[in-house]
């Protein structure tokens, strides 16, 4: 098992020619991928209760098969454990599943399992060492398919290949490098939970904390999660709440960020450079190290 450490951020479509141009990026090799990922679950949906992904992933060169376990999922941060196969088909394997030892799924859930929902989307990606850390700075761009719904996919993936101390603050120093030239937005659904809600054309109002900072962005960022992909107004209030509290920190930095994103929001525009640096300075505040 691996345990996979990213920071997920949304972008704008234009992203990828801005990133290819990035000072810290223009001297790589991009390398570019055709990524069709199928889901599965039981009808009932007992992994995603579970917080667990499961998924084929075809490519131009390979099939994999991974499992993704519950983790944290923080201000656009998670951290899951993760399995891959190689697969030579695309065909889903259980018994390997049910050899795991550290995942319990019985054998009805794994009888039960069948394709969910579909993610497809290319991806552009550059393998970058920053401050002595491996990373991998993935575009992508596509769509989500489940149950006759559809939603787009743009986002940035920065994800850790070597674990290390400062891992939060690494990503988050990197995150707002890179949104020198584009918009970054945490986020911190991922695209099976997306494809999960957009399935049940539902998605939860995020409960509003106490006052505390953390508490408060995380809610910001669950809500705007939700109003990217459904439209609802009650999202974007509710990330406007979050903000405005956030505005009232005792703490000047905090305060600032809230009041920079509680005008962007206002105005509807949480993608602006703004909002995209006070969202990565509360993203460093929370949880760098």
């Amino acid at each position: 098992m691996a345990i996979e450490t990213e920071l997920k951020l949304q972008t704008t479509p234009d992203a990828r020619d801005a990133l290819m141009a990035h000072p810290l990026l223009s001297g790589l090799n991009a390398k570019h991928q055709w990524l069709q990922n199928t889901y599965y679950d039981t009808p009932e949906a007992r992994l995603n209760a579970l917080k667990m992904a499961l998924r084929l992933r075809v490519t131009d060169h390979e099939i994999v098969q991974t499992l993704k376990t519950a983790g944290r999922e923080t201000g656009g941060i998670s951290q899951r454990g993760e399995w891959e196969w190689v697969r030579p088909a695309p065909e889903l394997n259980t018994k390997v599943l049910n050899d795991l030892e550290a995942v319990e799924l019985d054998q009805a859930t794994l009888d039960a399992l069948e394709p969910v929902f579909t993610t497809d989307f290319t991806r552009t990606s550059w393998a970058l060492e920053y401050e002595g850390v491996p990373i991998e700075v993935a575009f992508d761009q596509g769509h989500i398919e489940a149950h006759g719904h559809r939603c787009s996919i743009c986002e940035v993936e920065l994800e850790l290949k070597r674990e290390t101390k400062d891992a939060i603050g690494v990503l988050a120093r990197l995150a707002t490098a890179l949104s020198e030239v584009t918009p970054l937005r945490p986020a911190n659904a991922s695209k099976a939970a997306r494809a999960g809600r957009l399935a049940a054309n539902h998605w939860p109002l995020p409960s509003l904390p106490s006052s505390d900072d953390c508490g408060q962005f995380d809610t910001l960022t669950a809500a705007l999660d939700a109003f990217s992909d459904s439209d609802d107004p009650a999202h974007l209030s509710r990330a406007v709440k979050s903000a405005d509290v956030l505005a009232t920190s005792d703490e000047p930095s905090v305060a600032d960020a809230g009041r920079t994103l509680s005008r962007a929001l206002r105005d509807g525009s949480p993608l602006t450079h703004e909002a995209s640096l006070a969202g990565l300075a509360l993203l460093t505040h929370c949880y760098g190290n």
